[in-house]
């Protein structure tokens, strides 16, 4: 985790770890001094976290700070990984009510719904693994379906794959995490072939819980890379840096699309160099 305070006056962070039942472990809290950097893995200082675990951080700080987070992988031949993992801004929980779950109108990104969120790329089988990390940002359980589907072909709706996630075999995958807690969906690697698509997570209750993914590809028994992504919200404009370089292209850039809805749509791409 690394944290930078672009501000001449210090910040305090405060911190929590928290397991899979959304209970809370180790706490603590640091000074960062105005124009400060400070990088450390989660067992070192000052997170000073347990040597094993698998849950979620939470902080807080007195300003504003930038922040990210790096997820280091030492391979079956002693390789470092590393990998990017979203930092998701903690939501507001919304008020309880006996006819519907909504969130204070003067927060309109906290506003819940009911439209699928849409990773546009997962890889398995042939070597290549995906793993869905699901992270609740509320202090209230969440809950909902997950699906994969096929890339489609031209004229048709794309059909659900019946899919192997954490050695269960189905077409519809329910998550219920606990508040302040995770779930993590690892796909089983069990195509001869790489199969590719997207996954589409419908929120139960209209919470929506922070979406990413890490590809793992191994070749010959070993994991030889890994990849972080964030799910983004569905939209119709965007941009993205592109390169492509090297005599042999050694640099490449690649691009998935993924459409939620059961209507066609026209996407039209603009290359600027």
């Amino acid at each position: 985790m690394a944290f930078a305070n672009p501000n001449a006056l210090g910040a305090v962070i405060s911190f929590y770890f928290t397991d899979s039942t959304g209970s809370i472990g180790a706490q603590g809290s640091f000074l960062l001094d105005g124009y400060a950097q400070s990088a450390a893995f989660m067992n070192q200082g000052p997170f000073n976290g347990p040597s094993q675990m698998e849950g979620t951080f939470t902080f807080t700080s007195s300003g504003p700070v930038g922040a990210i987070a790096l997820r280091g992988f030492t391979n079956e031949r002693g390789d470092f990984l590393m990998s990017t993992l979203p930092v998701s801004p903690l939501m507001s929980t919304p008020p309880v009510s006996s006819s519907t779950s909504t969130l204070p109108a003067s927060s309109s990104k906290d506003t819940p719904v009911s439209n699928p969120i849409v990773l546009p790329q997962f890889a398995d089988g042939g070597g290549w693994t995906t793993q869905i990390i699901l992270t609740n940002p509320y202090d209230i359980p969440v809950s909902g379906n997950l699906q994969f589907f096929a890339p489609g072909t031209t004229g048709q709706t794309a059909p659900v794959l019946p899919m192997s996630v954490n050695g269960v075999t189905n077409n519809v995958f329910s998550y219920a995490i606990q508040g302040r807690s995770f779930v993590r969906l690892v796909t089983g690697n069990s195509f001869q072939n790489v199969q590719v698509g997207s996954v589409q997570l419908t929120p139960g209750n209209g919470l929506i819980p922070a979406v990413s993914a890490v590809f793992s590809f191994k070749d010959k028994g070993v994991t030889v890379t890994e990849a972080g992504v964030s799910a983004a919200p569905a939209g119709s404009a965007f941009r993205m840096y592109a390169e492509i370089s090297g005599s042999d292209g050694s640099v490449q850039s690649g691009l998935a699309l993924a459409n939620p809805s059961a209507t066609p749509v026209t996407v039209s791409v603009e290359v600027w160099a």
